[in-house]
């Protein structure tokens, strides 16, 4: 039993060297007795498939070898699995470029997922990879513990709960709950990263070895996924238990549940789901004026990432997304009545029935209309350009839309007015009405009204400077920028709107 044991592990061993240089599939086949191994040529039709990576030479400039060699050994992995889970057959790797071709082998076994690097959900985040939360705060840290090291090994060992308990032995004296706490996180790290499919080197740096919890794949748990979450919540719950602390199992399963159920982004997808019918929403939030948790049930109006639109009493409230703890959206049986607008005429929205709710866009071209932003109309300004994003919008605050032709009417006047060609026009106007009142005045008798005529003069002197110089910029180009905004305002004015009108009763 012995030798038969000893000769399986050899086996095995040359087997895992063997497929280091060969497809796998190929190997797999041959010790099948599938193909045998001696030289023969075939024709068949095949699938050749290339790909890199978009903008390698960018992407690598500013990287250290050791960060390369990890990220493509990552790229690779994943790679590796997708065309062995499709049935390809990997001919080569070049830098970033791989040539796979498919339809040559037969695919005999599945094979498990890549490790990732991605960080797990553990109490605390990996320092020896610099894309993680402590690792991003230590970068320079972070990379040379990857860089000497690797990913998962002393920082991951026996040797590290050792040395941070006994680095941490005066913060036992501040607080011994805190550094219980940080012994209890760290180890619950590791004994997490046990069960992923790759392992850790436990006794790193002594030795390189890789436990896992399971030698059989399918026991063994993938990084960031639910029986992550419920691992880890576990820990929690037997760490708990063994500090003596009160527990509330009901606020835990509640919290956890959240993850999974009744949760914000499950609810907006519910809704997107059932739009064509009317939906109401079932909520638990927080209530910050009357500082209470309030449990509603409303019509929903409209649901986006971090707030949603209801109606309560004909009325539109808005809830975040980070008050509410609990949200279920239930379809009635009264479909939803939706209808389109588009086009430039805004006379258009007059015909909106009171009660509906418009969402759309409006953009108005070479004209910045003195509309604010609020809750349900958000500005988007460009260079020549404003767009409106309506959401929930009712129809009487569309006023100041429908009303943008005659503000642009004023906004010309007002230019116009602004301009020096007007401002001359209306000096010529009280230079001339001076002109009458001196000559008439002159005509009654010049000596009797001498000190009238010396007064009119001056103030006719003043006109006339000021005409001069008015006259002056305008022939150095004074009046251009002015007469550009009018001519666009007259010429390159456009308002081009698409809205959804609904109902919600």
């Amino acid at each position: 039993m012995l030798k038969i044991h000893i000769a399986k592990s050899q086996m095995e061993t040359i087997t895992n060297g063997i497929k280091k240089y060969l497809p796998i599939q190929l190997v797999d086949s041959i010790i099948k007795g599938e193909q045998t191994s001696t030289f023969k040529t075939e024709r068949k039709k095949l699938t050749i498939f290339f790909s890199d990576i978009k903008g390698f030479t960018e992407i690598t400039d500013n990287m250290e070898p050791e960060e390369l060699s990890s990220m493509l050994n990552e790229y690779i992995k994943e790679m590796t699995y997708i065309a062995h889970k499709h049935g390809g057959t990997i001919d080569k790797f070049v830098g970033d470029a791989m040539m796979v071709f498919f339809g040559a082998l037969k695919i005999s076994r599945t094979f498990p997922p890549p490790t990732t690097n991605r960080i797990p959900p553990a109490l605390l985040p990996d320092i020896d990879h610099p894309e993680s939360l402590i690792g991003r705060i230590f970068p320079g840290l972070a990379r040379w513990i990857l860089r000497k090291y690797g990913h998962r090994t002393v920082t991951h060992s026996v040797f590290a709960v050792f040395i941070l308990a006994v680095a941490m032995v005066l913060v036992m004296i501040i607080s011994e709950s805190f550094y219980i706490a940080s012994i209890i996180a760290y180890s619950s790290h590791i004994f997490i990263d046990l069960f992923n499919y790759s392992g850790i080197k436990l006794f790193a740096p002594l030795s390189v070895k890789e436990y896992i919890s399971f030698r059989t794949t399918s026991f063994r748990i993938l990084v960031s996924s639910w029986k992550e979450y419920l691992l880890l919540f576990i820990i929690i719950i037997l760490a708990v238990s063994l500090s003596g602390k009160t527990f509330s199992f009901t606020k835990a399963i509640r919290t956890v549940s959240k993850l999974f159920y009744r949760h914000y982004e499950g609810a907006m997808k519910d809704y997107q789901y059932n739009s064509k019918f009317q939906c109401i929403a079932k909520i638990n939030y927080f209530d910050n004026i009357i500082r209470e948790i309030v449990e509603i049930e409303l019509p929903v109006l409209n649901i986006f990432p971090e707030k949603i639109f209801l109606l309560k009493n004909s009325k539109r409230i808005i809830l975040k997304k980070s008050d509410i703890n609990e949200i279920e959206i239930i379809r009635t049986e009264k479909a939803t009545t939706v209808e389109k607008l588009s086009g430039s005429n805004l006379n258009e929205l007059n015909n909106i029935p009171p009660g509906s709710y418009v969402s759309g866009r409006v953009t108005i071209y070479n004209y910045f209309p003195d509309i604010k932003s609020n809750d349900f109309i958000k500005l988007e300004k460009g260079i020549d350009t404003i767009t409106l994003i309506l959401t929930c919008v009712e129809p009487h605050e569309l006023n100041q839309i429908m009303t943008l032709g005659e503000a642009r009417l004023k906004k010309i006047e007002a230019l116009k007015h602004k301009s020096y060609t007007y401002q001359l026009s209306q000096l010529k106007i009280e230079e001339a009405d001076l002109k009458k009142k001196i000559h008439h005045l002159n005509a009654k008798g010049f000596y009797s009204h001498y000190s009238e005529i010396i007064h009119n003069n001056n103030e006719l002197k003043k006109i006339e400077s000021k005409i001069d110089t008015i006259n002056l910029k305008i022939k150095t180009g004074g009046d251009d920028e002015t007469l550009q905004k009018i001519e666009k305002l007259e010429k390159g004015y456009n308002v081009e709107f698409i809205l959804w009108v609904y109902k919600v009763e």
